[in-house]
């Protein structure tokens, strides 16, 4: 299915005036998972003018160009890293992207929890974030109509999580809030939790997200890390978080917080798992991995999510003031409609089609693992103290699963 399959009807016979003088911008600054569905929701407004800003600009130009053969609704602009690390580069950028009475939407999705090679999250959340916000404060003033989406994670709201990725999405969130309140930006900080896009195969099978359920599901053996009953995930699907990113009421009430971005069930590992294994009609044969080992994977293993998500359930594991659902209420109230459990976004037949052809990620983490103990002595070293005396139960665990 293209991605632009449910915007077509719209596009039809569209003609664009080069001289299109928008009634409100939205710049989007990212090209991860959420980009493509904002700047299609944002263009069924036939008044936004929708600008990208990434470093990704190769694989959106094709998206780009279908969704707006003209090039006149819709710009996608190469930003390096460097760039993206300057408040003078975003206030320019901004200046350019909107003139002063125009309504200004920025729609920040930059920061993942699998960190890239060198690079601290200081480096990929907090700077270039605040960046682009004082960049923006410089361009806009107090006085143009300016709406500011920070799109963050709900780790920065488990209590007591000091994980380095929770804490500085918290110190982003709080600082963001701040300078906004003082510039009179309106907005949000939207904390999201695990954003369900099912239809989109491309984003189902993604590295930044190849250790999510739905794909570990596909596994022989279902990998639960200690407690199988600690809550795992609040997901919300893709419609509702769009929505929340786009939602006039942002501008509306001339304020900046913070909002949990949550679906209305919070799921453990078991639940996830049997859920996943029914729609993909497997056996459910979970592997439950003792803490030690665990932490080893955490430690050593960069796939997806899998460091950051390991320790998140080990916080969880240990502290039963963390292990609560978060209040999805003021999300809803934002939307203004019921947020659906997974269960009801699955009800549409194409999702779980398009969860068949999800990728096992087993392979991969299992070849990370063995680089770490080929390449590195201190892998090998703790693997030798952490996971070596888990092994015998493991194998035993596996034996048992397989029976079943």
């Amino acid at each position: 299915m293209s991605i632009t399959s449910s915007l077509r009807p719209f596009i039809k016979g569209a003609t664009f005036s080069q001289q299109f003088k928008p009634k409100q911008v939205v710049s989007i600054v990212g090209g991860g998972q959420i980009t493509h569905p904002t700047a299609l929701e944002a263009l069924r407004n036939p008044d936004n003018r929708v600008i990208i800003h990434t470093n990704r600009a190769g694989r959106l130009k094709a998206f780009c160009e279908e969704v707006d053969p003209a090039g006149d609704r819709i710009r996608l602009v190469q930003t390096t890293y460097e760039q993206g690390q300057s408040a003078k580069y975003w206030a320019e950028a901004f200046q350019k992207d909107c003139p002063q009475d125009t309504p200004l939407r920025v729609v920040n999705t930059r920061g993942v929890a699998s960190l890239p090679q060198g690079k601290t999250y200081q480096d990929v959340i907090k700077n270039p974030s605040l960046a682009l916000v004082e960049g923006l404060v410089d361009a806009r003033g107090s006085n143009s109509p300016t709406t500011l989406i920070n799109c963050s994670s709900s780790a920065a709201s488990v209590p007591n999580f000091d994980h380095s990725y929770a804490q500085v999405r918290k110190e982003t969130d709080e600082s963001i809030e701040q300078i906004a309140k003082e510039s009179n930006i309106s907005g949000h900080n939207l904390r999201f939790d695990l954003v369900l896009s099912p239809t989109s195969k491309e984003e189902i099978t993604s590295p930044n997200h190849g250790a999510a359920f739905h794909n570990l599901s596909r596994s022989l053996f279902q990998i639960v890390v200690e407690d199988g009953d600690v809550l795992a995930l609040q997901p919300i699907n893709q419609e509702c978080a769009v929505q929340g990113i786009l939602n006039p009421k942002a501008a509306e009430q001339g304020d900046f917080t913070t909002i949990n971005a949550v679906g209305p069930k919070a799921y453990s590992q078991n639940e996830l798992y049997q859920f996943y294994s029914n729609l993909l009609g497997k056996p459910v044969r979970i592997i439950q991995v003792p803490a030690s080992a665990a932490r080893w994977a955490a430690k050593h293993i960069n796939f997806g999510q899998v460091s950051f998500g390991i320790q998140l359930l080990d916080h969880r594991s240990q502290n039963p003031s963390a292990n609560q659902p978060l209040n999805h209420k003021p999300f809803e109230e934002l939307i203004g409609k019921k947020l659906p459990t997974i269960e009801e976004i699955y009800q549409d037949p194409s999702y779980s089609d398009t969860v068949v052809q999800a990728q096992s990620p087993t392979m991969a983490i299992a070849k990370q693992a063995m680089s770490q103990l080929v390449n590195n002595s201190e892998a090998r070293k703790d693997f030798v103290s952490q996971v070596v005396p888990e092994i015998p139960g493991l194998m035993l665990q596996g034996v048992r699963a397989l029976a079943v």
